[in-house]
C-alpha cells in the first residue's frame, strides 16, 4: 500500500476531509496499514471521514486489480485527550517504519507527513 500513488491520493483526500468536518493531522502510510491522526469537529463523524479516505485509496489500487481486497472490516480508533498524548502517540507512530526495518530513521520514510496542524 505504501507507494507514491497511494500517498498522493491519500493527501488529496485528506485536504477534502474538511467536507466531513474533519482535519487530518499527522499520518504514516505503511505497506499494510495506515496511521492517521484525525480531529473531528462538531457534527462530524469519524466513520464518514475514514470511509471517504478509504474509498479514494481503494479506487486507485483497484485500477489494475479490480478484485483486490484492500481493507479489513472496521478500523481501530483511540481518543487522544491532550497535546501531550498526541505528541507521545505521534512519536511512537512515526517510528513504525524503523521498527519494521524499512528505514534507519523515521524521517527517511517517504510516506508520512502532516496535512494540518492539530492544535490542543
Amino acid at each position: 500500500m505504501a507507494n507514491e500513488g497511494v500517498h498522493n491520493i491519500f493527501q488529496a483526500g485528506s485536504f477534502q476531509a474538511v467536507r466531513n468536518n474533519a482535519a487530518v493531522g499527522c499520518y504514516v502510510i505503511m505497506p499494510d496499514h495506515i496511521h492517521i491522526f484525525i480531529r473531528i469537529g462538531r457534527g462530524g463523524k469519524l466513520s464518514v471521514t475514514v470511509k471517504f479516505l478509504r474509498e479514494g485509496i481503494t479506487k486507485y489500487l483497484r485500477r489494475n486489480n479490480p478484485d483486490l481486497r484492500v481493507w479489513q472490516p472496521g478500523f481501530f480508533d483511540h481518543v487522544l485527550r491532550s497535546g501531550e498524548s498526541y505528541a507521545e502517540k505521534w512519536e511512537y507512530v512515526r517510528y513504525n517504519p524503523v521498527r519494521a526495518g524499512l528505514v534507519k530513521k523515521p524521517e527517511e520514510w517517504l510516506f508520512q507527513g502532516e496535512i494540518e496542524t492539530i492544535v490542543w
